[in-house]
C-alpha cells in the first residue's frame, strides 16, 4: 500500500525534532531550524527529493498559521490589546506607508514596470506574524511591553493586508481613481470592524459559559475538543466573510482566554500548536529555491536592508511619537523588521493575475530568509543598540527625545482624567451597540430572505412566518436601541457639564431631555428597521400589524428589556475592561445596592445658582436623613466622582446623582434647589 502523505509526514517531522534539537544546543530560535529543514528536504536541493506531495504538507501547514494566531490570541486579552490599541494602529500606519513608498522608490530605481513596483512595496509592508510571534516566543519575550505593541502592529498590518490584497490588482493595473481607493478601503475597513465586533460579543456572549459548562466534567479532552472546534470555526467563518483564516483564530483565541477554563486550554493546546507549527515552517523552507535566490541575490538583499531598515525607522519612529521611550520603540522597530507568509499571498496574486513578472515570488522568499535569519540576532541585541545609539547621537537630539518622552507622559497622565476615561468608553459602548443593533437587523433580513425562497405557501401564511421572524427580531434589537439611546444620552449630558454654562445647566431638566432623547434614538432605530422589514411582507397590513406587535411587547416586557441590557453591560464591564463607563450603575454597584432596574431608583438634579446647598458639605447638607435619599455621583465641570466623600462641598452647576424611591429623590431634589434652608439646617 502507497503511503506518500504519511511517507512525507514521517520526513518533515523526523528532520524537524533533529533541527529542532540542534537549534536548542546552538541556543538559536527553532524557526531558522526549520527554515533550514525545509530547504534540504524540498523539491529545489539535489540530489532527490524527499517530499512529494507538497499540496497536502502545505494543506496542513495552514492549520499550523491557524493553531499559532489561536494560541496567540490565548495570551493576549482584549483590555490589554485596546491599551495598546491606538498607538499601534499610528505607528502601524506610518510604517506601511513609509514601506509602501520604499518598495515603489526601490522599483523605480531598477526600472521595473508599475505593477511590479507597486506589488514590491506591497510585500515589503506587511511583516510576518507566526515568525514574529514564535521567534518572541521561543526567545520567552512574549509578554514584555515591547511584545505587546508588536503584536498590535502585527493586528493593524493583518487588516492592512485585507485591504491591500482587495485594492492591489485595481492599483498595480493603474485602473483604480484615489476616490475609488479610498472607497474600497472604507468599505474593507467596515467590514472587518462589524465582524470583529459582531464576533467578538457574540462570543463572549456564548463561549466562557459553553466552556465553564464543559469544565464541570473535569475532562482535559473534552475543553480542548471544544476550544479546537471553536478555534476551527473562528477560522472558517473568517474565511467565508473574506478575511484571512488567521484574523478568525485568533478572535477565537481571544473569546476564550476571556474563560475560566483559559489557562487548561492553554496548557492542553500547546503540544498541538508546536506540531502544527513545525509543519508551516517546514513548508515555508519548502519554497526556497538557492538557484533563484542567487540569480536576484543583488535585489534580495537591498530589500531586505529596507525592510529591517525601514521598519526600524518607522516602527521606532511611530512609537516614540506615541510616547514610549527608545528602548522600548527600538525594540518593537527591530522586531517588525521580516516579511513572510501574507508577502508570498501578495506576490502569488500578482503572478495569478498576470501583472507581475514571474521573479518577485523567488524574491519574496528570498527576503523573507534573509530577514527571519536576522530577525532573532537583532532582537536579543537590541537594547546595546538602544544604548549605542543613545551613545553616538548628538546630545541635543537625546536629550530632545527624553524630553518629548517626559511631556507626552505627563499629557497622558493629565488625559486620564476621569472625565475622559469615561467620555471614551461611552463612545466604545455606543459603537458596540450600533454595531449589534445592525447586525441583529441585517441577520433577519437574511432570514426573512431565506424564510421566502421556495416556500410556496399562501400570501397570509408567508406574512405571518415573517411577522414571526421580525418579531423575534425586534426582542433582540429592542433592548440594544435602548443601549443606543442611553450612552448617547450620557455622552451628551457629559458634554454639557462639561461647555455648558451653569445658568443653562440650573435651567435643564435632565430627566425630561432623558426621555425626549430616548423617543428620538429609539423612534430612528425602530423606523430603521420597520423600512428593512417592509419589503418582506405582501401586505402593508401585515407589517402595520407587526410594528404594533412590537410597540406593545417592548412596553409589557419593558422590565425584562432593562435586566438583559444589564446583562450585557455586566459583560462588557468584566470582560472587555470598560468598567466605569456607566458612572450611576458603578456608583450603584459599590454602593451596596444590588439592584438591576436603575433607571426607576435613579435620577440627576443640578444644585441651582441661588441653592442653599452651595458652599455646604453632604455631611452638612443631611441629604440621607432629611429625605433618605443618597448622592451615589456627582458631575463637576465634566468631571465625574462615584460615591462623593461626606466632605464634598457642592457647587454651583452641580450634576448630583440621587439613589432612592421616586419621593426619596423628590424631597432631596427640593432640598438642594431651596434658597432657604429648612428648618432642621437652621
Amino acid at each position: 500500500m502507497e503511503t506518500p502523505l504519511l511517507q512525507d509526514l514521517a520526513v518533515v517531522m523526523v528532520v524537524a525534532a533533529a533541527v529542532t534539537a540542534l537549534c536548542r544546543l546552538l541556543r538559536q530560535p527553532v524557526v531558522l531550524g526549520y527554515l533550514v529543514a525545509g530547504l534540504l528536504i524540498g523539491p529545489h536541493t539535489p540530489p532527490f527529493t524527499f517530499v512529494h506531495d507538497l499540496g497536502s504538507i502545505r494543506t496542513m501547514a495552514d492549520l499550523g498559521l491557524v493553531f499559532l494566531m489561536f494560541a496567540l490570541g490565548l495570551e493576549f486579552s482584549l483590555p490589554r490589546l485596546a491599551r495598546v490599541g491606538l498607538p499601534a494602529a499610528g505607528a502601524g500606519i506610518l510604517e506601511m506607508g513609509i514601506l509602501l513608498l520604499a518598495g515603489i522608490g526601490l522599483g523605480r530605481l531598477l526600472g521595473w514596470s508599475r505593477p511590479d513596483r507597486v506589488f514590491l512595496g506591497a510585500m515589503l509592508s506587511i511583516s510576518s506574524t507566526t515568525i514574529i510571534v514564535k521567534i518572541l516566543t521561543d526567545m520567552k519575550r512574549e509578554r514584555e511591553g515591547f511584545a505587546q505593541l508588536v503584536f498590535g502592529l502585527l493586528i493593524v498590518e493583518d487588516v492592512a493586508a485585507v485591504l491591500l490584497l482587495s485594492l492591489l490588482p485595481a492599483l498595480g493595473a493603474g485602473t483604480a481613481t484615489s476616490g475609488a481607493a479610498a472607497a474600497g478601503a472604507v468599505r474593507v475597513i467596515l467590514r472587518i470592524g462589524f465582524f470583529a465586533v459582531f464576533f467578538l460579543v457574540a462570543g463572549l456572549s456564548l463561549v466562557p459559559r459553553l466552556l465553564a459548562m464543559i469544565g464541570r466534567f473535569r475532562s482535559r479532552e473534552a475543553l480542548g475538543i471544544t476550544a479546537m472546534g471553536l478555534c476551527l470555526a473562528g477560522a472558517v467563518a473568517a474565511a467565508r466573510a473574506g478575511f484571512s483564516v488567521a484574523l478568525g483564530a485568533f478572535l477565537a483565541g481571544a473569546v476564550i482566554a476571556a474563560s475560566s477554563e483559559a489557562e487548561r486550554v492553554e496548557e492542553w493546546f500547546h503540544p498541538v500548536r508546536d506540531m502544527f507549527s513545525a509543519l508551516f515552517f517546514v513548508s515555508v523552507g519548502l519554497l526556497i529555491d538557492p538557484a533563484a535566490l542567487w540569480t536576484h541575490k543583488a535585489i534580495i538583499f537591498a530589500a531586505a536592508g529596507a525592510v529591517v531598515v525601514g521598519k526600524a525607522l518607522a516602527v521606532g519612529g511611530g512609537i516614540l511619537l506615541a510616547g514610549y521611550d527608545l528602548k522600548t520603540a527600538l525594540r518593537a522597530g527591530l522586531s517588525m523588521g521580516q516579511i513572510g507568509e501574507f508577502s508570498f499571498v501578495i506576490a502569488g496574486l500578482g503572478a495569478a493575475s498576470g501583472l507581475t513578472s514571474g521573479f518577485l515570488f523567488p524574491v519574496a522568499v528570498g527576503v523573507s530568509t534573509v530577514t527571519t535569519l536576522l530577525a532573532p540576532p537583532l532582537i536579543r541585541r537590541s537594547d546595546e543598540l538602544a544604548a549605542a545609539f543613545e551613545r553616538l547621537a548628538p546630545s541635543v537630539l537625546v536629550r530632545a527625545l527624553q524630553n518629548y518622552h517626559g511631556w507626552s507622559h505627563a499629557r497622558k497622565m493629565a488625559g486620564s482624567r476621569a472625565e475622559t476615561l469615561i467620555f471614551s468608553k461611552y463612545v466604545v459602548r455606543l459603537i458596540l451597540y450600533i454595531v449589534l443593533f445592525v447586525a441583529t437587523v441585517l441577520l433577519a433580513r437574511g432570514v426573512s430572505l431565506a424564510a421566502r425562497m421556495g416556500m410556496g405557501f399562501s400570501p397570509a401564511i408567508e406574512d405571518g412566518i415573517q411577522a414571526l421572524v421580525w418579531l423575534s427580531a425586534s426582542v433582540i434589537a429592542f433592548p440594544l436601541a435602548v443601549a443606543v439611546s442611553k450612552y448617547a444620552n450620557h455622552m451628551a449630558l457629559l458634554v454639557a457639564t462639561l461647555a455648558s454654562p451653569t445658568w443653562l445647566l440650573a435651567r435643564i431638566n435632565i430627566r425630561r431631555m432623558y426621555a425626549a432623547a430616548d423617543t428620538v434614538v429609539i423612534g430612528i432605530l425602530g423606523l430603521f428597521l420597520a423600512d428593512i422589514a417592509s419589503g418582506a411582507f405582501s401586505k402593508y397590513g401585515s407589517l402595520i400589524a407587526t410594528i404594533v406587535a412590537a410597540i406593545l411587547g417592548a412596553y409589557i416586557f419593558r422590565a425584562w428589556v432593562i435586566r438583559v441590557r444589564e446583562r450585557v453591560e455586566r459583560l462588557l464591564d468584566e470582560v472587555l475592561g470598560l468598567a466605569t463607563s456607566e458612572p450611576t450603575r458603578q456608583a450603584v454597584l459599590r454602593s451596596g445596592e444590588r439592584t438591576l432596574v436603575l433607571q426607576d431608583i435613579t435620577e440627576e438634579s443640578v444644585v441651582t445658582p441661588d441653592s442653599v446647598a452651595i458652599g455646604r458639605t453632604l455631611s452638612e447638607l443631611r441629604l440621607r436623613e432629611l429625605s433618605g435619599a443618597s448622592v451615589v455621583a456627582l458631575y463637576r465641570h465634566g468631571r465625574h466622582t462615584a460615591n462623593p466623600g461626606s466632605d464634598t462641598r457642592l457647587e454651583a452647576g452641580d450634576v448630583v446623582v440621587l439613589l432612592g424611591e421616586t419621593d426619596q429623590r423628590r424631597r432631596a431634589a427640593e432640598l438642594l434647589k431651596d434658597s432657604a434652608p429648612p428648618k432642621e439646617l437652621q
